[in-house]
Formats: C-alpha cells, sequence, structure tokens
C-alpha cells in the first residue's frame, strides 16, 4: 500500500498527527478519537488508527476520570474518506474498529471533526448517562 504524507488535494490544512474525534451517544456523551498516521495515493481517503486516552489530573494530582487529552495511536489501521466541511475545513467519515474498552466489539459508522492541538475532551461520567 503506497502512502502519502500529504493529501494531494487537501494542501496543508490536515496533516499526519492531526486528531479527530466523533461524539455519540443519547443522554450521555461517548467519545472516540482517531489518529491520522498517513494518506492514501489519490489523497482521498486517510489511513487511521485509534488514539490513546491521557487522563488529566485536577489540582490535587487526582486523575480525573472523564477528561482526556488525546494520546499515540493504537490497534488496526483503517481508512477514513476526507471530506470538506461548509466551514472550509475536513472532516472523516467512515467505519472504524469500535471496543467498549473490555472487548472488540466489531466497528462502528463514524462522523469526526478536527480536534485543537491539547484540546481536552469531556465525556460523561457512566454513573450519569442511560
Amino acid at each position: 500500500m503506497m502512502l502519502q504524507d500529504k493529501p494531494i488535494y487537501v494542501s496543508k490544512a490536515i496533516s499526519v498527527g492531526d486528531i479527530y474525534v466523533h461524539t455519540w451517544g443519547y443522554d450521555q456523551t461517548n467519545r472516540d478519537i482517531i489518529i491520522i498516521t498517513g494518506f492514501s495515493k489519490t489523497g482521498k481517503t486517510a489511513i487511521c488508527r485509534r488514539a490513546r486516552r491521557i487522563p488529566i489530573r485536577d489540582a490535587n494530582a487526582h486523575f480525573t476520570e472523564n477528561s482526556f487529552l488525546a494520546g499515540e495511536g493504537y490497534g488496526d489501521f483503517f481508512r477514513m474518506e476526507i471530506r470538506e466541511t461548509s466551514r472550509g475545513k475536513y472532516s472523516l467519515i467512515g467505519q472504524y474498529p469500535f471496543s467498549d474498552g473490555i472487548m472488540n466489539r466489531g466497528t462502528m459508522s463514524g462522523y469526526f471533526s478536527p480536534v485543537a492541538k491539547n484540546e481536552i475532551l469531556h465525556e460523561t461520567d457512566i454513573r450519569y448517562g442511560h
């Protein structure tokens, strides 16, 4: 498989190492995060991996359960279609490996939006969702 460092038609707006997030859930915020590791030869798809979560510590140096930063990639590689949004940014859409943290649950479809560098992500605590 031939990989590119930059997609042919997207210019400098999207790069290897960029983080994207998909938010889902009913009455509970869940987040799946992925990292771009390369691009297809045509530049129409990004090659991605799931991204690890880096827990955030509170003022007392305790880990907070529901706040995290995106870390390095892990697991299988998969392809996501690159789409330009109406705001001139780029999103990723497609199927990705899904895991509930205990075991692999197959694949899930998602629409991923870009995450700013060092942006803290938050989820609803599982005690408060359905």
